[in-house]
C-alpha cells in the first residue's frame, strides 16, 4: 500500500502559506512543484507529512530565498 505524502509551504514562523499538491503521474515517488519566483527573500520551510499505518509523521526542511 503506497504511503500518502502531503507537502506544505511554511513561513519563517512556521505558519502555513500554501498547500502543495503532488504532481500527477509520478508513480510511487511523490513529487511537488514549488514556484520560487513569487516568494520574497527570506526563510521558509517545506513540511512533508507522511501518513502510514501507525499514523502521520512530519518532517520540515528549511531553505532561504536570497535577492
Amino acid at each position: 500500500v503506497p504511503l500518502q505524502v502531503t507537502a506544505r509551504l511554511l513561513n519563517r514562523l512556521a505558519q502555513p502559506m500554501r498547500e502543495l499538491g503532488p504532481l500527477p503521474g509520478t508513480g510511487t515517488i511523490s513529487q511537488f512543484d514549488l514556484p520560487l519566483a513569487p516568494l520574497a527573500p527570506g526563510e521558509y520551510y517545506l513540511q512533508f507529512t507522511i501518513t502510514g499505518p501507525s499514523g502521520p509523521v512530519d518532517q520540515r526542511v528549511g531553505f532561504r530565498i536570497t535577492g
